[in-house]
């Protein structure tokens, strides 16, 4: 009988003191959820830092295509100009054949 009740104290005793890990007091679960909500916090700024900068590559990309467009415009103005040089005076001396 005294062999049974030792071991089960010592089983109690056991049980107690790894119990003890398991229970929380008010202020670790409040740290627990402040620590959960600051990682949520951190994760949705991370989210929006990474979507902002994809929308301000997108947005570079956007501006080296359209200064590409104008680049290319304005040689085909400069092109056709000096075509046009190149006639008038060719025009000209057409009309004076004439």
């Amino acid at each position: 009988m005294r062999k049974s009740f030792r071991i089960i104290s010592a089983a109690m005793l056991v049980f107690s003191v790894a119990s003890c890990d398991m229970l929380k007091t008010r202020e670790d679960i409040q740290k627990e959820n402040e620590e959960k909500q600051l990682k949520e916090q951190v994760s949705s700024i991370q989210k929006g830092k990474a979507d902002s900068e994809v929308r301000y590559n997108d947005l570079q990309n956007d501006l080296r295509n359209i200064s590409g467009r104008v680049d290319t415009l304005d040689h085909n103005q400069q092109v056709d100009e000096q075509d046009r040089k190149r006639q008038s005076p060719n025009q000209a001396d057409v009309r004076l054949l004439h």
